[in-house]
Formats: C-alpha cells, structure tokens, sequence
C-alpha cells in the first residue's frame, strides 16, 4: 500500500473512532510518566528496585471482598485496589470515607456498602468540559455513584475547593484525582 492510501486509511479510522485516539495517546502518556516516575525514585532515593511492598495480607489478615460493580472501562482502579478500600473501610466503625476523583464512581459505590457515609471531590461537568474531556466521558461521570449507602458528590476542583468543613472529618482518603505531580500533592496535602 503506498503513502497516501496508508495515510487514508489512518484518517478514515481517526475520524470513525477517534476515543480510539485519544485512550492510545493516554496509554503512550501513561507509560511515560510511570517511566519517569521510576527513574525518580531510583536516583532520588536509591531504591534500584522500586519502592518496598507489603503484602496485603499483612494489612488485611482475612481479606476476602467482593467487588461490585465493576465495569472493566478504561480509567477505572484496578480491582484489587478497590478490594483494598473496602477492607480498610471495615477496619473502621461507621467509617467516614472521603475519594478525591471519582469519575464514574465504582470505587465510591464499592466502599459506600461497608462505610458509614462517603464523600467524593471530582470535578463539575464544566470543569471536565474545561480540560478537554469528550461528552461521552462527561455523560459517563458519577455514573455507579446512585445507590445504596449515605453519599455526598462535591462537583469541584479538589485544588480550589473550600476544605475547611471536611477538616478531620474522615478515616479513610483515597487520592485519585489530577494524578500530576502537583495534584497529587495537593491532594495529599488536603487529605
């Protein structure tokens, strides 16, 4: 096939898919900056081989959690990091549980069947609008967080957010919001 029925066929399938595109841009930008991120650790702290690891089983002796629901989409944690925070919140009697970045929700609506009460800081539909997020990811936002179990959705940029009137108010954060470095430190430094 020569060049120009190649560079056709390339721009016949960005136009008919073109979220094709853009989660293979942030799967390339993803690598990256694990990449990068490992480089870090390694110069700056010496650690050749990463940062040490606990086993879960350590954390949580019986663990044993069902996670439900579960989508398999792309931009969800990992299903063992849900398990995770639903075991920790059991840790805790009517946990209060906070989750910076929701998106669609599965962690939140996970943790709310074992926490007392949840609350969880994304970002308004604006916002997403703002950084460029396509209308199918917008439409998809907050979906699994109707249910079962007492939840608060803040609609808001976790870096702006008034947080005076969450001040220890919770026993478990998870920070999944703006995974940039500064983000995750403002994040961090909030929670």
């Amino acid at each position: 096939m020569d060049v120009t029925k190649r560079f056709g066929a390339l721009m016949g399938m960005i136009l008919k898919r073109p979220g094709h595109i853009r989660s293979g841009l942030q799967a390339a930008y993803d690598s990256y900056e694990m990449d990068r991120s490992r480089r870090h650790v390694e110069s700056a702290y010496k650690l050749s081989k990463g940062l040490p690891t606990v086993s879960i089983l350590d954390i949580l002796p019986d663990f044993n959690e069902r996670v439900d629901p579960y989508s398999f989409l792309y931009g969800m944690s990992p299903p063992l990091d849900i398990a995770l925070l639903k075991g920790l919140a059991r840790k805790y009697k009517d946990c209060s549980y906070l989750e910076i970045g929701s998106w669609r929700g599965e962690s939140l609506a996970n943790v709310a069947g074992v926490a007392k009460d949840c609350v969880s800081v994304s970002l308004s539909s604006e916002e997403m609008r703002g950084i460029g997020m396509t209308e199918n990811e917008v439409g998809t936002s907050g979906f699994f967080t109707k249910g079962p179990g007492e939840r608060q959705l803040v609609g808001h940029d976790s870096r702006t957010l008034d947080w005076e009137p969450y001040r220890g108010k919770f026993d478990l954060v998870f920070v999944d919001g703006d995974h940039s470095y500064e983000g995750v430190m403002s994040d961090t430094k909030n929670a």
